[in-house]
């Protein structure tokens, strides 16, 4: 946004805002590579690309395209829990995240599934019926779909009502793969 501002004798000028930096970086994992797009108020993003790490790096530009790569504040704390996690040690991460572009509805569906514990599994329904919307559990699983965070925000531990598993951003076999993983009779690491 410009403001404009004109001193004694200065004429006319236009001062612009400072824009946010907005930075990502990569991290190899048991799924491919996972990138982690980071603004001024927390983890914005978490994408991931089994192929090669160049068609992740695209992925994000065409995403966030003023995106510089650098090892943000959040790098350490970020790829710590990642690798921890896919070793078979699940703690709640406590990393700041950025849903500033999210809507009201999916910020308290998000929110909401952020809480859950790892190893536990709930379903659309019981997610509505929480952030007090019976009978929106497709609203829901829509809002779950739009999720930016796959394992920060564990999505993947919502399940159909009909026993089914329901759908995952990053695959049906991942999300069983990733329950499999927390599953505490099944705790065997991927990494």
């Amino acid at each position: 946004m410009a403001s404009f501002s004109a001193g004694k004798g200065a004429g006319n000028s236009f001062r612009k805002k400072p824009r946010d930096v907005v930075s990502y970086f990569m991290i190899k994992s048991p799924l491919g590579w996972l990138g982690v797009v980071e603004t001024p108020k927390g983890i914005a993003a978490l994408l991931r690309e089994r192929g090669k790490r160049s068609l992740l790096r695209r992925k994000i530009l065409l995403r966030y395209p003023t995106a510089i790569q650098k090892r943000g504040n959040l790098f350490r704390k970020t790829e710590a829990y990642v690798c921890d996690y896919f070793k078979g040690k699940q703690t709640p991460p406590l990393l700041p995240l950025d849903l500033s572009s999210r809507t009201p509805f999916q910020k308290r569906v998000l929110t909401l599934v952020r809480q859950i514990p790892c190893g536990t599994v709930r379903t659309y329904r019981w997610v509505a019926k929480r952030i007090r919307c019976p009978g929106g559990s497709r609203a829901c699983g829509q809002a779950l779909h739009q999720n930016p965070l796959p394992l920060l925000i564990p999505c993947h531990r919502i399940v159909m009502t009909s026993k089914g598993i329901g759908g995952f951003a990053w695959g049906k076999k991942v999300k069983k793969q990733l329950l499999r993983l927390e599953s505490s009779s099944e705790r065997k690491p991927l990494w």
